[in-house]
């Protein structure tokens, strides 16, 4: 059954290509542009037979590509499954749909299979957020210089809309319960452990203070993305990227 666009998911552009894989030197994982709705107006029919909108709408599907004669996940592939499940789960339908129940069927699978892999929903949060940051850093071995870096970052805001949404919600979710926020907390201190190094691979002076600066304002100018439902997000979001780049290149080499 298709259902109709949320309006914060409507805004993305599919017809985009990702230019991750240009910046990092590797192959394309979408070899041809996809339609915006064939991209994520499909997304929640996908899983378990389903799988073209995860391709689609840029979260990675390899895993989901092998499956038993019942059309369930394998056992190698059940926990990377649940993982992305949850993210698919929670972008289209807040964090509040997320239960055992409703992620089991995202999943294709049963609710023992779900509670053999995690035994807690937050332990589900805890590795779709490393998930998180795990695609947002695997290009991070092409950064040479500043431009490099910010453009990595909205080409990934482009390409992975729903990892951007997952986020939004559990941050904002966070406020309310403790466990989330530590889950959320380590997050951001990861997060902003890899501006500090990347700040310094580009020999760019630093303090923790310019480091908080950088990751609150990729932070604020990614939920302007996610949140709002302008045309003109996408020139807005560049020209502030572009501001932050110049900002940041006004900051003195390491001598």
């Amino acid at each position: 059954m298709n259902r109709q666009l949320p309006y914060y998911l409507d805004f993305f552009d599919f017809s985009r290509q990702p230019v991750l894989a240009a910046v990092a030197g590797a192959p394309a994982r979408h070899r041809h542009a996809p339609d915006r709705r064939h991209a994520l107006g499909q997304v929640d029919n996908c899983c378990g037979g389903r799988g073209k909108a995860l391709q689609s709408g840029g979260i990675n599907a390899e895993v989901v590509h092998v499956r038993s004669k019942s059309g369930k996940p394998e056992y190698g592939e059940g926990r990377q499954a649940l993982i992305e499940a949850a993210i698919r789960l929670v972008a289209r339908e807040g964090l509040v749909k997320l239960t055992y129940r409703s992620l089991a069927a995202e999943a294709n699978m049963t609710a023992g299979a779900l509670q053999h892999h995690f035994s807690a929903i937050d332990q589900v949060l805890d590795e779709a957020l490393e998930y998180c940051l795990e695609q947002s850093t695997r290009y991070s071995r092409a950064i040479h210089s500043l431009s490099d870096f910010i453009d990595v970052v909205v080409s990934f805001t482009r390409a992975e809309p729903a990892l951007q949404i997952f986020q939004v919600e559990l941050f904002a979710a966070a406020r309310l319960r403790p466990s989330l926020a530590i889950l959320v907390e380590r997050h951001q201190e990861s997060y902003r452990e890899l501006v500090r190094d990347m700040l310094t691979d580009l020999n760019i002076a630093h303090d923790d203070s310019l480091v908080e600066f950088i990751t609150a304002a990729i932070d604020g100018i990614v939920f302007q993305v996610v949140m709002q439902n302008d045309e003109r997000q996408r020139q807005r979001m560049d020209l502030q990227f572009d501001t932050l780049k110049r900002v940041i290149a006004g900051y003195p080499a390491i001598a």
